[in-house]
């Protein structure tokens, strides 16, 4: 599997557990969030070089995915910013409604990105 690929897994599941974790406990729920973002920031700077493309197929249709320097600077400035954000979103939002709503966005939108 690419290196690209569990990134990606790594948000995408990590959304849906901290949406869940907030169901359980507050502590859980910012765990799973830090413990998200910081996994997949870590597995993308240590293991996913510049210049790897991966490919998949859907009913036919190949994608196909690859990062050249110019899209790797912007893997970098997202996800380094979105790093501090999050250290910064947990005191700040802090006592808020629907915080496990919150921070599943937060993490697809770097999912996003």
């Amino acid at each position: 599997m690419s290196s690209i690929f569990i990134v990606l897994i790594v948000l995408l599941a990590g959304s849906v557990l901290t949406y869940f974790a907030d169901k359980v406990a507050g502590v859980a729920r910012d765990i799973v969030f830090l413990g998200t973002i910081v996994t997949a920031t870590v597995w993308f700077f240590m293991n996913v070089p510049i210049g790897e493309t991966t490919s998949m197929n859907l009913g036919g249709l190949t994608l196909s995915f690859g990062l050249s320097s110019f899209s790797y600077l912007f893997s970098i400035i997202v996800l380094g910013l979105g790093f501090f954000a999050a250290f910064y979103a947990i005191p700040y939002m802090h006592g808020k409604e629907k915080l496990g709503y919150f921070y599943m966005n937060f993490i697809l939108s770097i999912f996003g990105m």
